[in-house]
């Protein structure tokens, strides 16, 4: 996306924001709800200190899982077989050494075997996932309980399924610049159902359900018909039409402006300041993963001074695919902490084919996963080192061939014309959302009021 466009949607986003909280939030609100009885041993039980640890517990198991969903989903793998392996060696990793956080600080990030390092985003991925339960867990049924309502148990449930998606979907699009379908289309899906059968979990009604996701979806999909009509590039994805599709049905109208006004603030904020010094957003360069797209502009010119990345840009030998040219001349200190899913990308799975091409197809022995076959959630780390040989060497200066004649390479880059991942900030919105619908909802009925 382009921080450009970003503007002009935090813009629309704070309009739709009143419009919609005028519909849903003007009225005034109710008075304390009567309480409810709920039978012994459940409150007992459920407000036990045992219960929060549990439900963190239960959450790095499906964080793990995600992690599993990260790295193959989008090329089209099982989720299932085979089992989790080292990349380095081979070797299968044994039950012990696949219980989340724990295996991975006892082991020290690394492979028993080889003493292969693992990426340490699987800790950051099965720790999320460990700390969105235990938050939703909080929110829909210990914050309940002790108001003297009834414990919403299924709906920590749901919340925390709908937090997960969003993790995947963020981790994902940092490194393949791509949204999978295969998440966010069968989630929308479930939202709007949802919706019709049990609108009292989502506090929302199907039309305001279905209503904000065919909405989301055609804004973001309006705008990139008409940036793609006048200007003649991409500034939206329509993988981030997909995720606002889902979001949308689960949230309603008021999370729908809140994800789309808070994701273009918040990736402005973060992404201007990181353009401007060099940095990358995602983990690879668009160009590299979607191939030379004239609707994707040109590509972006590293800043006097800065370090080579996975985000500069690199031929590709022939017979390599970009993202794999682009591993090979990464230092391997950095490849050591990057997964390894980068390379041998197909998009099969997310709906959208890689520009520039045919899509390139899976390893036939791709690298094993942080996951069990047989159990499910709970896997160890996939990712180990890269091999430390074909590095390019440290002095080597990364090619500056798609520099226009007489450009300086030291010039500060066009930052308004260079695309960012707008999925992770859409992401992270929504998140905001899930965890602080009611505060949000108060803060926007006293805005109003």
């Amino acid at each position: 996306m382009l921080p450009g466009s970003m503007v002009v949607l935090a813009t629309m986003a704070s309009a739709a924001a009143s419009a919609a909280s005028e519909l849903l939030l003007g009225h005034a609100p109710a008075g304390p709800a009567a309480p409810v009885f709920v039978p012994e041993p459940w409150p007992t039980l459920l407000l036990s200190p045992w219960a929060s640890v549990l439900a963190f517990v239960w959450g790095t198991l499906w964080g793990s899982f995600a992690n599993v969903v990260i790295h193959r989903v989008p090329r089209g793998l099982s989720v299932v077989h085979p089992g989790s392996r080292c990349p380095s060696c081979g070797h299968a990793i044994a039950g012990f050494d696949n219980i989340p956080v724990l295996s991975y600080l006892l082991l020290r990030g690394r492979c028993r075997r080889c003493k292969a390092p693992f990426s340490p985003r699987y800790l950051l991925v099965e720790l999320l996932g460990g700390l969105l339960s235990f938050a939703t867990f909080i929110a829909a049924v210990h914050v309940p309980l002790v108001a003297g309502g009834a414990p919403g148990v299924l709906l920590w449930q749901l919340q925390f399924a709908l937090c997960l998606a969003l993790v995947v979907v963020i981790f994902v699009d940092l490194d393949l610049w791509i949204i999978p379908d295969a998440v966010v289309l069968p989630m929308a899906g479930v939202g709007v159902l949802l919706a019709i059968v049990a609108p009292e979990q989502l506090g929302i009604e199907w039309p305001a359900s279905l209503g904000a996701s065919a909405g989301g979806w055609a804004l973001f999909a309006g705008i990139r018909w008409l940036y793609l009509r006048v200007r003649g590039i991409e500034a939206l994805g329509l993988g981030d039409a997909k995720l606002l599709a889902m979001v949308g049905a689960w949230t309603g109208p008021v999370g729908l402006a809140w994800c789309i006004g808070a994701g273009a603030v918040q990736g402005l904020l973060v992404a201007v300041p990181m353009l401007l010094l060099g940095k990358s957003i995602a983990n690879t360069e668009l160009h590299d993963v979607h191939g030379d797209d004239p609707e994707l502009g040109p590509r972006p010119r590293r800043r006097a001074g800065a370090s080579p990345s996975a985000a500069d840009a690199v031929a590709a030998p022939e017979g390599t695919t970009p993202v794999a040219a682009t591993a090979a001349a990464t230092p391997p200190a950095a490849r050591d902490t990057q997964p390894d899913d980068r390379a041998s990308v197909s998009a099969s799975a997310s709906g959208d084919a890689p520009r520039g091409g045919a899509p390139p197809q899976p390893s036939d022995d791709p690298p094993g996963d942080h996951a069990g076959a047989a159990s499910g959630p709970g896997a160890a780390p996939e990712d180990g080192a890269a091999p430390e040989d074909g590095a390019a060497p440290e002095d080597d200066a990364a090619p500056q061939d798609d520099a226009a004649p007489g450009d300086d390479a030291g010039d500060d880059p066009d930052v308004m014309s260079t695309h960012v991942p707008f999925g992770p900030f859409l992401g992270v919105a929504a998140l905001e959302y899930v965890l602080l619908r009611a505060q949000l909802d108060a803060l926007l009925q006293a805005w109003l009021t």
